[in-house]
């Protein structure tokens, strides 16, 4: 699946930072993270997705970024770390 590739990560990041609001922010990852679950026998991709998404996101700082821009990065690792924590709830 091509999510994965570090284009896709970065069109996404990007598409972050230049959210006009956290609800634009909330909407682009859950409609990402969604085209994952939906396909459920590839589950691992989407494991594997959020976790380059947190380290990645993890780089940022707010020194480099607009208070508009910082706050969506936040939000981002929020988000993230959330969808994290239940996919590891659910592993047996």
């Amino acid at each position: 699946m091509t999510f994965l590739s570090d284009e896709n990560r970065a069109r996404l990041i990007n598409d972050i930072l230049l959210a006009a609001s956290n609800d634009e922010v909330k909407k682009l990852i859950y409609a990402t993270t969604g085209s994952f679950e939906q396909a459920r026998d590839e589950g691992y991709l989407l494991y594997q997705f959020v976790d380059k998404m947190v380290d990645e996101l993890g780089l940022f700082t707010p020194m480099n970024n607009g208070a508009q821009q910082w706050s969506n990065i936040q939000l981002a690792k929020v988000l993230f770390r959330r969808i994290q924590r239940r996919m590891h709830e659910q592993l047996p």
